[in-house]
Protein backbone atom coordinates (compact mmCIF):
# COMPACT_ATOMS: atom_id res chain seq x y z
CA UNK A 1 0.00 0.00 0.00
CA UNK A 2 1.69 3.03 -1.13
CA UNK A 3 1.75 6.36 0.92
CA UNK A 4 2.41 8.34 -2.51
CA UNK A 5 -0.96 7.68 -3.31
CA UNK A 6 -3.22 11.09 -2.97
CA UNK A 7 -5.13 10.92 0.49
CA UNK A 8 -8.18 12.24 1.75
CA UNK A 9 -8.49 12.51 5.73
CA UNK A 10 -11.90 11.53 6.78
CA UNK A 11 -14.25 13.34 8.85
CA UNK A 12 -18.12 12.78 9.84
CA UNK A 13 -20.58 9.65 8.93
CA UNK A 14 -23.84 9.71 7.92
CA UNK A 15 -26.63 7.05 6.45
CA UNK A 16 -28.23 8.00 3.72
CA UNK A 17 -32.48 7.45 3.63
CA UNK A 18 -31.32 4.81 1.38
CA UNK A 19 -29.06 1.90 1.45
CA UNK A 20 -25.77 4.35 1.40
CA UNK A 21 -23.38 5.69 3.57
CA UNK A 22 -21.43 8.88 2.76
CA UNK A 23 -18.06 9.90 4.61
CA UNK A 24 -16.97 13.56 5.05
CA UNK A 25 -13.61 13.37 3.66
CA UNK A 26 -10.98 16.47 4.46
CA UNK A 27 -8.36 18.24 1.52
CA UNK A 28 -5.15 19.02 2.67
CA UNK A 29 -3.97 22.66 1.36
CA UNK A 30 -2.41 21.54 -1.64
CA UNK A 31 -5.57 20.26 -3.01
CA UNK A 32 -7.62 21.45 -5.35
CA UNK A 33 -11.01 20.54 -3.11
CA UNK A 34 -10.98 21.20 0.42
CA UNK A 35 -13.95 19.07 0.88
CA UNK A 36 -15.72 16.08 -0.72
CA UNK A 37 -18.04 13.49 0.31
CA UNK A 38 -17.53 9.54 -0.01
CA UNK A 39 -20.27 7.76 -1.06
CA UNK A 40 -20.64 3.82 -0.94
CA UNK A 41 -23.77 3.13 -2.28
CA UNK A 42 -25.47 -0.48 -1.77
CA UNK A 43 -27.22 -1.02 -4.40
CA UNK A 44 -25.09 -0.42 -7.63
CA UNK A 45 -22.02 -1.97 -5.12
CA UNK A 46 -19.75 1.21 -6.09
CA UNK A 47 -17.73 3.95 -4.38
CA UNK A 48 -17.73 7.36 -5.50
CA UNK A 49 -16.04 11.45 -4.37
CA UNK A 50 -18.88 13.96 -4.60
CA UNK A 51 -17.96 17.21 -4.74
CA UNK A 52 -21.82 17.81 -3.32
CA UNK A 53 -23.52 16.35 -0.17
CA UNK A 54 -26.17 14.12 -0.58
CA UNK A 55 -29.62 15.46 1.17
CA UNK A 56 -31.61 13.82 3.24
CA UNK A 57 -29.05 12.52 5.55
CA UNK A 58 -29.45 10.72 8.70
CA UNK A 59 -27.20 12.43 11.76
CA UNK A 60 -27.07 8.86 13.96
CA UNK A 61 -27.72 5.41 12.58
CA UNK A 62 -26.33 2.17 13.91
CA UNK A 63 -24.17 2.00 11.26
CA UNK A 64 -22.36 5.26 10.87
CA UNK A 65 -21.81 5.32 14.65
CA UNK A 66 -19.83 1.92 14.52
CA UNK A 67 -18.22 4.03 11.60
CA UNK A 68 -17.45 6.68 13.91
CA UNK A 69 -16.43 4.86 16.67
CA UNK A 70 -13.52 2.46 15.67
CA UNK A 71 -12.23 4.79 12.45
CA UNK A 72 -12.27 7.92 14.24
CA UNK A 73 -9.82 9.57 11.69
CA UNK A 74 -8.34 8.20 9.15
CA UNK A 75 -6.32 8.68 5.54
CA UNK A 76 -8.44 7.26 2.60
CA UNK A 77 -5.91 5.69 0.61
CA UNK A 78 -7.44 4.10 -2.39
CA UNK A 79 -9.33 1.11 -4.24
CA UNK A 80 -8.92 -2.51 -4.71
CA UNK A 81 -10.70 -5.15 -6.55
CA UNK A 82 -10.36 -9.15 -6.32
CA UNK A 83 -12.61 -11.19 -7.94
CA UNK A 84 -14.89 -11.42 -4.66
CA UNK A 85 -14.90 -8.48 -3.50
CA UNK A 86 -14.62 -4.86 -3.99
CA UNK A 87 -12.72 -2.58 -1.59
CA UNK A 88 -11.98 0.70 0.06
CA UNK A 89 -8.96 0.87 1.88
CA UNK A 90 -8.71 3.54 4.74
CA UNK A 91 -5.42 3.69 7.31
CA UNK A 92 -6.25 4.75 10.64
CA UNK A 93 -4.62 7.45 12.52
CA UNK A 94 -3.50 5.53 15.32
CA UNK A 95 -2.86 7.66 18.99
CA UNK A 96 0.94 5.10 19.43
CA UNK A 97 3.34 4.35 16.61
CA UNK A 98 1.60 1.38 15.56
CA UNK A 99 0.04 1.81 11.81
CA UNK A 100 -3.68 0.20 11.34
CA UNK A 101 -5.65 -0.10 8.23
CA UNK A 102 -9.74 -0.14 8.32
CA UNK A 103 -11.38 -1.54 5.12
CA UNK A 104 -14.84 -1.13 3.28
CA UNK A 105 -15.86 -4.21 1.33
CA UNK A 106 -18.17 -4.84 -0.92
CA UNK A 107 -19.31 -8.59 -1.13
CA UNK A 108 -20.76 -9.50 -4.34
CA UNK A 109 -23.87 -11.50 -4.94
CA UNK A 110 -27.55 -10.68 -5.95
CA UNK A 111 -27.56 -8.17 -3.15
CA UNK A 112 -24.33 -6.06 -2.62
CA UNK A 113 -23.61 -6.37 1.04
CA UNK A 114 -21.17 -3.32 2.67
CA UNK A 115 -18.65 -4.39 5.35
CA UNK A 116 -16.89 -2.33 7.16
CA UNK A 117 -13.61 -4.40 8.59
CA UNK A 118 -12.15 -4.10 11.26
CA UNK A 119 -9.01 -6.19 12.91
CA UNK A 120 -10.27 -8.52 10.88
CA UNK A 121 -14.09 -8.61 11.96
CA UNK A 122 -17.09 -7.33 10.19
CA UNK A 123 -18.47 -4.81 12.66
CA UNK A 124 -21.05 -3.99 10.58
CA UNK A 125 -22.72 -4.75 7.18
CA UNK A 126 -25.54 -3.15 5.27
CA UNK A 127 -27.64 -4.17 2.23
CA UNK A 128 -31.01 -3.03 0.52
CA UNK A 129 -32.47 -4.71 2.96
CA UNK A 130 -31.13 -3.43 6.52
CA UNK A 131 -28.09 -2.85 8.37
CA UNK A 132 -27.10 -6.16 10.57
CA UNK A 133 -24.52 -5.45 13.29
CA UNK A 134 -23.49 -8.94 14.61
CA UNK A 135 -19.85 -9.28 14.45
CA UNK A 136 -18.45 -11.58 12.32
CA UNK A 137 -14.87 -12.76 11.17
CA UNK A 138 -14.31 -11.29 8.11
CA UNK A 139 -10.22 -11.52 6.71
CA UNK A 140 -10.02 -9.24 4.18
CA UNK A 141 -8.93 -10.00 0.73
CA UNK A 142 -7.62 -6.66 -0.26
CA UNK A 143 -5.83 -6.60 -3.98
CA UNK A 144 -1.64 -5.68 -3.79
CA UNK A 145 -2.61 -3.26 -6.21
CA UNK A 146 -4.61 -0.02 -5.09
CA UNK A 147 -5.83 2.91 -7.13
CA UNK A 148 -6.78 6.56 -5.94
CA UNK A 149 -10.52 6.86 -5.81
CA UNK A 150 -11.12 10.31 -8.47
CA UNK A 151 -13.34 12.97 -7.59
CA UNK A 152 -16.80 12.88 -9.71
CA UNK A 153 -15.39 16.10 -11.29
CA UNK A 154 -12.27 14.46 -12.45
CA UNK A 155 -13.57 11.70 -14.44
CA UNK A 156 -14.15 14.66 -17.21
CA UNK A 157 -14.51 12.77 -20.65
CA UNK A 158 -15.25 9.50 -19.02
CA UNK A 159 -18.81 10.32 -17.05
CA UNK A 160 -22.10 9.30 -19.41
CA UNK A 161 -23.27 11.87 -21.69
CA UNK A 162 -27.37 11.48 -22.64
CA UNK A 163 -26.34 10.99 -26.07
CA UNK A 164 -23.97 7.51 -25.17
CA UNK A 165 -26.68 6.29 -23.57
CA UNK A 166 -28.41 3.22 -25.42
CA UNK A 167 -32.12 3.06 -25.92
CA UNK A 168 -32.38 0.27 -23.76
CA UNK A 169 -31.12 2.90 -20.99
CA UNK A 170 -32.56 5.43 -21.40
CA UNK A 171 -36.17 3.50 -21.07
CA UNK A 172 -35.21 2.21 -17.38
CA UNK A 173 -34.39 5.61 -16.09
CA UNK A 174 -37.80 7.04 -17.91
CA UNK A 175 -39.26 3.99 -16.12
CA UNK A 176 -37.61 4.74 -12.88
CA UNK A 177 -38.54 8.21 -13.02
CA UNK A 178 -42.20 7.34 -13.84
CA UNK A 179 -41.72 5.26 -10.50
CA UNK A 180 -40.59 8.77 -9.04
CA UNK A 181 -43.53 10.78 -9.92
CA UNK A 182 -46.12 7.95 -8.72
CA UNK A 183 -44.52 8.06 -5.59
CA UNK A 184 -44.01 12.22 -5.65
CA UNK A 185 -48.09 12.13 -6.18
CA UNK A 186 -48.69 9.66 -3.21
CA UNK A 187 -46.59 11.86 -0.64
CA UNK A 188 -48.79 14.85 -2.22
CA UNK A 189 -51.80 12.37 -0.88
CA UNK A 190 -50.92 11.21 2.04
CA UNK A 191 -49.54 13.78 3.22
CA UNK A 192 -52.96 16.63 4.28
CA UNK A 193 -54.67 12.97 5.66
CA UNK A 194 -52.04 12.87 8.39
CA UNK A 195 -52.86 15.00 11.36
CA UNK A 196 -50.51 17.03 12.54
CA UNK A 197 -49.38 17.18 16.50
CA UNK A 198 -50.36 20.61 16.84
CA UNK A 199 -53.76 19.47 15.60
CA UNK A 200 -53.86 16.68 17.91
CA UNK A 201 -53.17 19.05 20.68
CA UNK A 202 -55.80 21.51 20.06
CA UNK A 203 -58.38 18.33 19.99
CA UNK A 204 -57.34 17.58 23.39
CA UNK A 205 -58.15 21.36 24.70
CA UNK A 206 -60.85 21.28 23.17
CA UNK A 207 -61.70 17.66 25.01
CA UNK A 208 -60.38 19.36 28.06
CA UNK A 209 -63.07 23.15 28.01
CA UNK A 210 -65.99 20.66 27.07
CA UNK A 211 -65.39 18.25 30.33
CA UNK A 212 -64.92 21.60 32.41
CA UNK A 213 -68.19 23.27 31.17
CA UNK A 214 -70.06 20.20 30.79
CA UNK A 215 -72.05 20.14 34.08
CA UNK A 216 -72.98 23.94 33.50
CA UNK A 217 -74.34 24.04 29.89
CA UNK A 218 -78.29 24.79 29.13
CA UNK A 219 -79.96 24.70 26.08
CA UNK A 220 -80.07 25.62 23.58
CA UNK A 221 -76.14 25.22 22.84
CA UNK A 222 -74.46 25.39 20.08
CA UNK A 223 -70.52 26.88 20.24
CA UNK A 224 -68.26 27.00 22.95
CA UNK A 225 -65.16 29.55 22.98
CA UNK A 226 -61.65 28.91 24.27
CA UNK A 227 -58.13 30.79 24.38
CA UNK A 228 -55.69 27.90 23.04
CA UNK A 229 -52.46 27.87 25.02
CA UNK A 230 -50.84 26.45 22.31
CA UNK A 231 -51.80 29.00 19.57
CA UNK A 232 -52.56 31.61 21.85
CA UNK A 233 -55.64 32.55 19.78
CA UNK A 234 -59.67 31.88 20.57
CA UNK A 235 -60.74 28.72 19.21
CA UNK A 236 -64.09 27.85 18.75
CA UNK A 237 -65.94 24.49 19.62
CA UNK A 238 -69.07 23.38 17.29
CA UNK A 239 -71.50 21.48 19.28
CA UNK A 240 -74.45 19.05 17.81
CA UNK A 241 -77.35 20.68 19.63
CA UNK A 242 -79.27 17.95 18.31
CA UNK A 243 -77.51 15.77 21.00
CA UNK A 244 -76.28 15.99 24.26
CA UNK A 245 -73.34 17.60 25.66
CA UNK A 246 -72.14 14.40 27.02
CA UNK A 247 -72.57 12.61 23.42
CA UNK A 248 -70.83 15.52 21.64
CA UNK A 249 -68.06 14.60 24.44
CA UNK A 250 -68.01 10.91 22.87
CA UNK A 251 -67.83 12.18 19.69
CA UNK A 252 -64.69 14.59 20.12
CA UNK A 253 -62.55 11.12 22.01
CA UNK A 254 -63.53 9.20 19.23
CA UNK A 255 -62.10 11.92 16.83
CA UNK A 256 -58.96 12.18 19.06
CA UNK A 257 -58.58 8.87 18.45
CA UNK A 258 -58.84 8.89 14.93
CA UNK A 259 -56.04 11.41 14.76
CA UNK A 260 -53.48 10.15 17.00
CA UNK A 261 -53.92 6.61 14.84
CA UNK A 262 -53.52 8.87 11.81
CA UNK A 263 -50.60 10.29 12.76
CA UNK A 264 -48.92 6.74 14.45
CA UNK A 265 -49.29 4.87 10.85
CA UNK A 266 -49.82 7.79 8.41
CA UNK A 267 -46.19 9.06 9.66
CA UNK A 268 -44.49 5.60 8.86
CA UNK A 269 -46.21 5.40 5.71
CA UNK A 270 -45.79 8.67 4.94
CA UNK A 271 -41.06 9.20 5.97
CA UNK A 272 -41.40 5.49 3.82
CA UNK A 273 -42.32 7.13 0.72
CA UNK A 274 -40.58 9.85 0.97
CA UNK A 275 -37.38 7.39 2.08
CA UNK A 276 -38.17 5.20 -0.68
CA UNK A 277 -38.51 8.61 -3.26
CA UNK A 278 -35.29 9.75 -2.33
CA UNK A 279 -33.92 6.89 -3.06
CA UNK A 280 -35.27 6.45 -6.69
CA UNK A 281 -34.06 9.99 -6.80
CA UNK A 282 -30.31 9.13 -5.64
CA UNK A 283 -30.61 5.74 -7.81
CA UNK A 284 -32.09 7.66 -11.20
CA UNK A 285 -28.72 10.50 -10.63
CA UNK A 286 -26.33 7.24 -10.14
CA UNK A 287 -27.72 5.58 -13.37
CA UNK A 288 -27.39 8.90 -15.36
CA UNK A 289 -23.99 9.22 -15.10
CA UNK A 290 -22.49 5.17 -14.66
CA UNK A 291 -23.51 2.53 -16.46
CA UNK A 292 -24.73 -1.13 -15.10
CA UNK A 293 -25.67 -4.30 -16.65
CA UNK A 294 -28.27 -5.61 -16.84
CA UNK A 295 -28.44 -8.29 -14.10
CA UNK A 296 -28.14 -4.58 -12.01
CA UNK A 297 -31.06 -3.11 -13.66
CA UNK A 298 -32.92 -5.93 -12.98
CA UNK A 299 -32.15 -5.83 -9.37
CA UNK A 300 -33.01 -2.09 -9.15
CA UNK A 301 -36.11 -2.94 -10.70
CA UNK A 302 -37.53 -5.18 -8.03
CA UNK A 303 -35.74 -3.10 -5.19
CA UNK A 304 -38.09 -0.59 -6.45
CA UNK A 305 -40.69 -2.98 -6.99
CA UNK A 306 -41.42 -1.83 -10.94
CA UNK A 307 -42.74 -4.96 -12.51
CA UNK A 308 -41.23 -6.53 -15.97
CA UNK A 309 -42.31 -5.95 -18.84
CA UNK A 310 -44.97 -7.59 -20.64
CA UNK A 311 -45.88 -8.14 -24.19
CA UNK A 312 -48.42 -6.29 -25.33
CA UNK A 313 -51.84 -7.71 -26.92
CA UNK A 314 -51.22 -5.93 -29.96
CA UNK A 315 -48.10 -7.21 -30.47
CA UNK A 316 -49.32 -10.86 -29.65
CA UNK A 317 -52.26 -10.37 -32.25
CA UNK A 318 -50.12 -9.05 -34.99
CA UNK A 319 -48.03 -12.33 -34.53
CA UNK A 320 -49.61 -14.92 -37.10
CA UNK A 321 -48.48 -18.02 -34.43
CA UNK A 322 -50.39 -16.53 -31.47
CA UNK A 323 -53.50 -15.08 -33.12
CA UNK A 324 -56.45 -16.15 -31.34
CA UNK A 325 -58.27 -16.95 -34.71
CA UNK A 326 -58.27 -18.76 -37.76
CA UNK A 327 -58.29 -17.08 -40.79
CA UNK A 328 -61.12 -17.80 -43.79
CA UNK A 329 -62.04 -16.28 -46.94
CA UNK A 330 -65.00 -16.22 -49.04
CA UNK A 331 -65.81 -16.22 -52.61
CA UNK A 332 -65.43 -12.53 -53.16
CA UNK A 333 -61.85 -12.30 -51.26
CA UNK A 334 -63.86 -10.90 -48.09
CA UNK A 335 -62.47 -12.79 -45.08
CA UNK A 336 -63.78 -14.10 -41.77
CA UNK A 337 -62.02 -14.58 -38.49
CA UNK A 338 -63.31 -17.38 -36.41
CA UNK A 339 -62.38 -17.63 -32.43
CA UNK A 340 -60.66 -20.64 -31.50
CA UNK A 341 -61.57 -20.92 -28.10
CA UNK A 342 -63.86 -19.02 -25.54
CA UNK A 343 -61.27 -16.80 -24.49
CA UNK A 344 -59.98 -15.58 -27.59
CA UNK A 345 -63.86 -15.25 -28.64
CA UNK A 346 -63.58 -12.39 -26.10
CA UNK A 347 -60.25 -11.47 -27.46
CA UNK A 348 -61.76 -11.22 -30.89
CA UNK A 349 -64.82 -9.40 -30.32
CA UNK A 350 -62.65 -6.57 -28.34
CA UNK A 351 -60.78 -6.47 -31.78
CA UNK A 352 -63.94 -5.95 -33.58
CA UNK A 353 -64.80 -2.35 -34.91
CA UNK A 354 -68.03 -1.55 -34.53
CA UNK A 355 -69.11 -1.83 -38.21
CA UNK A 356 -67.79 -5.14 -38.49
CA UNK A 357 -70.29 -7.72 -38.74
CA UNK A 358 -70.68 -11.27 -36.33
CA UNK A 359 -72.36 -14.50 -36.91
CA UNK A 360 -73.14 -17.27 -34.25
CA UNK A 361 -75.61 -20.22 -33.44
CA UNK A 362 -78.67 -19.35 -32.32
CA UNK A 363 -78.61 -21.86 -29.20
CA UNK A 364 -75.63 -23.57 -27.92
CA UNK A 365 -72.09 -22.80 -27.91
CA UNK A 366 -69.80 -22.42 -30.74
CA UNK A 367 -66.88 -19.69 -32.23
CA UNK A 368 -67.70 -16.04 -32.47
CA UNK A 369 -66.78 -15.45 -36.34
CA UNK A 370 -66.53 -11.75 -37.09
CA UNK A 371 -66.45 -10.19 -41.14
CA UNK A 372 -63.99 -7.19 -41.03
CA UNK A 373 -65.96 -4.48 -42.78
CA UNK A 374 -62.73 -3.10 -44.26
CA UNK A 375 -62.78 -6.31 -46.35
CA UNK A 376 -66.33 -5.60 -47.59
CA UNK A 377 -65.74 -5.50 -51.64
CA UNK A 378 -69.14 -3.16 -52.26
CA UNK A 379 -69.63 -2.01 -48.71
CA UNK A 380 -72.49 -4.09 -48.18
CA UNK A 381 -73.38 -7.51 -46.38
CA UNK A 382 -74.38 -9.65 -49.27
CA UNK A 383 -76.59 -12.88 -49.02
CA UNK A 384 -73.61 -15.12 -50.45
CA UNK A 385 -71.58 -13.42 -47.34
CA UNK A 386 -74.35 -14.60 -44.64
CA UNK A 387 -74.62 -17.58 -46.11
CA UNK A 388 -70.90 -18.10 -46.09
CA UNK A 389 -70.15 -16.49 -42.34
CA UNK A 390 -73.58 -19.13 -41.08
CA UNK A 391 -72.11 -22.30 -42.19
CA UNK A 392 -68.48 -21.25 -40.54
CA UNK A 393 -70.85 -20.48 -37.42
CA UNK A 394 -71.97 -23.94 -37.86
CA UNK A 395 -69.42 -26.03 -38.67
CA UNK A 396 -66.99 -24.46 -35.52
CA UNK A 397 -70.43 -25.11 -33.21
CA UNK A 398 -71.74 -28.28 -31.43
CA UNK A 399 -74.54 -28.13 -34.13
CA UNK A 400 -71.50 -29.44 -36.86
CA UNK A 401 -72.75 -32.72 -37.34
CA UNK A 402 -75.99 -32.21 -38.12
CA UNK A 403 -75.14 -29.65 -41.13
CA UNK A 404 -77.70 -27.10 -39.93
CA UNK A 405 -79.49 -24.88 -37.61
CA UNK A 406 -80.68 -20.87 -36.95
CA UNK A 407 -78.07 -18.73 -36.60
CA UNK A 408 -78.17 -14.88 -35.67
CA UNK A 409 -76.20 -11.79 -37.05
CA UNK A 410 -75.31 -8.40 -36.62
CA UNK A 411 -73.10 -5.35 -35.94
CA UNK A 412 -70.08 -5.59 -33.57
CA UNK A 413 -71.96 -2.14 -31.88
CA UNK A 414 -75.37 -4.40 -30.70
CA UNK A 415 -72.91 -6.77 -28.99
CA UNK A 416 -72.18 -5.86 -24.89
CA UNK A 417 -69.98 -7.51 -22.50
CA UNK A 418 -71.47 -8.00 -18.97
CA UNK A 419 -69.29 -7.42 -16.10
CA UNK A 420 -68.57 -10.89 -14.58
CA UNK A 421 -70.06 -12.53 -17.43
CA UNK A 422 -68.15 -16.04 -18.60
CA UNK A 423 -65.53 -15.73 -21.15
CA UNK A 424 -67.32 -16.40 -24.74
CA UNK A 425 -70.58 -15.22 -23.10
CA UNK A 426 -71.75 -11.51 -24.94
CA UNK A 427 -75.34 -10.08 -24.43
CA UNK A 428 -76.90 -9.21 -28.01
CA UNK A 429 -78.86 -6.21 -27.97
CA UNK A 430 -80.58 -6.88 -31.69
CA UNK A 431 -79.41 -9.38 -34.31
CA UNK A 432 -81.32 -11.00 -37.53
CA UNK A 433 -81.71 -14.30 -37.76
CA UNK A 434 -82.19 -17.41 -40.56
CA UNK A 435 -82.27 -20.96 -40.43
CA UNK A 436 -79.37 -22.09 -42.66
CA UNK A 437 -78.79 -25.93 -44.34
CA UNK A 438 -75.69 -26.77 -46.28
CA UNK A 439 -74.10 -29.00 -48.46
CA UNK A 440 -70.26 -30.56 -47.25
CA UNK A 441 -69.06 -29.18 -50.65
CA UNK A 442 -69.95 -25.49 -49.50
CA UNK A 443 -68.39 -26.02 -46.78
CA UNK A 444 -64.90 -27.90 -48.34
CA UNK A 445 -64.71 -24.82 -50.32
CA UNK A 446 -64.50 -22.36 -47.70
CA UNK A 447 -62.15 -24.16 -45.10
CA UNK A 448 -59.44 -24.74 -48.27
CA UNK A 449 -59.50 -21.33 -48.03
CA UNK A 450 -57.65 -20.85 -44.46
CA UNK A 451 -55.37 -18.31 -44.00
CA UNK A 452 -54.62 -18.09 -47.92
CA UNK A 453 -55.55 -14.48 -49.16
CA UNK A 454 -57.44 -14.81 -52.43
Amino acid sequence: MSNALPQWRTGRVWQGLSAYIVIELLGSRSHTQRKAYLVADTINGSFSIETTKPTDLKPTSAFSEIVKKHLKHGLLIGQSQTDSLKSLVIRRIPEGETQDYAYFCFEKGSTPTLHFVSNHNSLVRMTSKGVFTKTMTFPPDIATVITPLPLATEKGGNKISNNDLTPEYRHAIQRLKRKARTLQKSILKTDPKVSSALEIELQKEKISLLTLQLGNLQPPYATLSMLSETTGKVVEIELDPDISPGKNLDLMYKKLKKMERSREIGSIHLAKLKSEHQALTHQIATLSDSMVSATSLEAIYKRFQIPAEVQKKKQALEDSNSKPYREFFGKDGSVFWVGKSALDNDVLCKKAKGNDYWFHVTSGTGSHVILPAKSLKHKALSPSLIREGAILAIHFSKARATQASEIQYTQRSFLKKTKGAPPGMWLVERAESLFIRYEINELKQILETANRPQ
